[in-house]
């Protein structure tokens, strides 16, 4: 307490991948900062994915304390699809909870922005600018800086060049909104997250190492780097301590299971119809959300979780 804290989050970088471009010399900073700390590796949340990950991070909880099971849920009433959103949360995150005066960036699982004791700008899954800041007055000054939300993903693809590009230009706008906040806004902690590492893992892990795409993780984490490098300045400075960390690692995809095939295959899911999970025919009994949870049709009991979140 009275010290000033500084939280970079990294999304979806493992610290082997750091470690590794440290030693090709891709990365000078973070090798300097290996030298001067220390790089660990950590366990992710169960299920291992962001909005989960990221809110366990906010709250120091599971799942099943914080209530955030996974990007999709279901109404328990009507079985359509619902976005378990900020509001979703069933804990304090951190910030608040200590009440101190904070700066929040682009931290997933955020959405909407609520009122704090500082700043908020909601990162993944955010849906309109307008809704994600707080306060307000913030609002114009991030539509002038040009500021996005996300990357196009959809882009990676069929328009690979487009989507790197795109990727970029929406990292190279978000480095400039963090700065502005940075010295611009009060803060005893800074909370922020670069979640374009994470759109580059999930289309091109296959090329982190080397390959086609190699270069667009060169540039990439070149640009990291420099970030890195000058955050540690900028903490030393404020007399701040600089902790980063990750919501999950990655590696390449070498195959898929599709729970929902598996059970149908078993006689225990069948899908009718067009309407979604609504259209199961009345002998399914059992389906899978994502992240692989398994559910119970609508009607049927879910034993030990009644209303949201998953089994």
């Amino acid at each position: 307490m009275g010290r000033k804290v500084v939280l970079i989050g990294l999304d979806g970088v493992p610290c082997s991948l750091l470690r590794e471009y440290a030693q090709r010399g891709l990365m000078p900073r973070m090798a300097e900062m290996l030298r001067e700390g220390q790089l660990r590796p950590i366990r992710s949340s169960i299920p291992e994915v962001s909005s989960v990950a990221w809110a366990s991070f906010m709250t120091g909880l599971g799942a099943a304390q914080h209530g955030i099971f996974g990007f999709m849920e279901l109404d328990p009433l009507s079985y359509e699809y619902v976005f378990p959103d900020f509001t979703w949360l069933k804990a304090p995150p951190f910030w608040q909870e200590a009440d101190v005066e904070a700066v929040v960036f682009n931290l997933p699982q955020t959405y909407p922005a609520r009122p704090l004791r500082g700043v908020m700008v909601s990162g993944f899954v955010a849906l309109e600018l307008q809704r994600a800041v707080y306060p307000p007055r913030l609002y114009p000054l991030l539509r002038q800086m040009g500021y996005r939300l996300d990357v196009q993903s959809h882009l990676a693809r069929e328009q690979p060049e487009a989507f790197f590009k795109d990727l970029f230009l929406t990292l190279r706008h978000r480095l400039q909104a963090l700065w502005h906040l940075f010295y611009h806004e009060p803060w005893q902690l800074f909370v922020a997250a670069i979640t374009e590492t994470d759109r580059l893992h999930h289309y091109f892990y296959r090329s982190a190492l080397g390959g086609r795409h190699y270069w667009a993780f060169q540039e990439l984490y070149g640009i990291l780097d420099e970030f890195l490098g000058a955050m540690m300045e900028a903490a030393l400075r404020q007399d701040a301590v600089l902790i980063t960390c990750s919501d999950h690692g990655f590696c390449p995809i070498r195959a898929e299971v599709y729970l929902n095939h598996f059970l149908a295959r078993r006689g225990l899911f069948s899908p009718n119809g067009s309407e979604g999970l609504r259209a199961m025919d009345g002998a399914s009994r059992a389906f899978c959300l994502e992240p692989s949870r398994v559910c119970p049709p609508q009607g049927q009991v879910c034993p030990g979780q009644p209303g949201r979140g998953g089994v």
